[in-house]
């Protein structure tokens, strides 16, 4: 039996940080966070559920998920990177799409980490390149056989 089962779900919200803004206390949740699962290689994304933006890192050698905090807002995920920094610690690599929330998130709070673009946005960025200059080129031909065809009528 799961510890989630044998509490009811309270060990889901035992992780979960307050902070103050604006004056108001507000609760970070952070319904995982497991420190056996941070490694050297970690990868660092959001994640929709339901209605709510999180933050998900995940284990790159086991594919374990490490930390799933309910935010996608540098200083909520930099008190919970502050809170937790032995665990940061272990990070040599950190694999990102181009956020610059998590470039900012990577270089300021994980600074000793390689940052690697993850290959999805690598190949969709090549991708999309790749389709910009095919299209310039399609148009410039197309031109010139209009240019061609306007001279040849003349």
């Amino acid at each position: 039996m799961s510890q989630y089962a044998r509490d009811h779900g309270a060990s889901v919200h035992c992780y979960d940080i307050k902070i103050n803004v604006g004056g108001k206390e507000k609760i970070i949740e952070i319904p995982i966070l497991r420190a056996e699962n941070f490694g050297r290689k970690m990868a660092i994304d959001e994640k929709l559920i339901g209605e709510d933006f999180y933050t998900i890192m995940t284990n790159r050698e086991t594919g374990k998920i490490a930390l799933l905090c309910n935010s996608v807002v540098f200083s909520e995920i930099k008190e919970v990177i502050e809170r937790h920094r032995n665990l940061f610690a272990r990070i040599k690599s950190i694999t990102l799409d181009f956020s610059s929330l998590y470039k900012k998130i990577c270089t300021e709070l994980i600074p000793n980490a390689e940052q690697i673009g993850d290959k999805f946005h690598v190949v969709s960025n090549l991708m999309d390149a790749h389709q910009a200059v095919r299209i310039r080129y399609r148009q410039k031909e197309l031109e010139k056989k209009e240019k061609h065809t306007l001279n040849s009528n003349a």
